[in-house]
């Protein structure tokens, strides 16, 4: 396992206290009690994923993190989206969003005549 999913899982799992997992997840129910984190032991983890993995989306380390854990539990399937400079989704085999493709292609434009008009 990766040593940033390590230091993720530390700082963001509400299970990981005083260097052990308590093994409850949001509804009470008990799934570990081993005290072991089952990440650490290569395992899947339903609470990590359930209720960890997005916090990964929101500090924009979703790719990384899941990538991680997708190698963990081979049921977890990995989507990867590809985004624009601006922060918007764009399809597959493009650089630029509709917006930012029209911006960059009339500062290529613009570039090019005042290339074009300087002897």
């Amino acid at each position: 396992m990766g040593n940033a999913m390590t230091i993720f899982l530390k700082q963001h799992c509400a299970c990981w206290v005083e260097n052990m997992c308590l093994g409850v997840d949001a509804e009470r129910q008990t799934f570990n009690n081993s005290g072991k984190c089952l990440i650490m032991d290569r395992k899947a983890c339903r609470y990590f994923r359930a209720g960890v993995l997005h916090i990964a989306k929101e500090k924009n380390l979703c790719d990384k993190i899941a990538k991680l854990y997708s190698k963990i539990d081979k049921s977890f399937v990995l989507v990867i989206t590809h985004k624009c400079k601006c922060g918007a989704e764009i399809q597959k085999r493009r650089r630029f969003c509709d917006r930012c493709r029209h911006k960059h292609r009339l500062e290529t434009y613009r570039k090019a005549r005042i290339t074009k008009n300087v002897f």
